[in-house]
């Protein structure tokens, strides 16, 4: 799979555009109010081993769809990685 110029920094999310090349490994998310019981589901059931978020151009609660996906995360991975510490 391969995902270009995206990143996630989870303390203040960041998303960049993206493209994905294999379905199978990862897939594409757009934050919207929509999409977000999707991204944070496959988040919490660790559904991809990789995923690309991107925001979009539709009108929706950004900082509440942030915060879903940052907590998500967070229940995920409680811990910081030693790279963080």
């Amino acid at each position: 799979m391969i995902c270009h110029n995206t990143y996630l920094n989870i303390g203040k999310l960041q998303v960049k555009n993206a493209i994905i090349t294999n379905k199978e490994l990862g897939n594409f998310f757009m934050i919207d109010d929509e999409n977000i019981g999707k991204i944070v589901e496959a988040i919490k059931l660790k559904k991809y081993k990789q995923i690309c978020i991107n925001e979009t151009d539709k009108e929706c609660n950004f900082e509440k769809n942030k915060k879903l996906i940052q907590n998500a995360f967070q229940e995920i991975l409680p811990n910081k990685s030693k790279f963080e510490i």
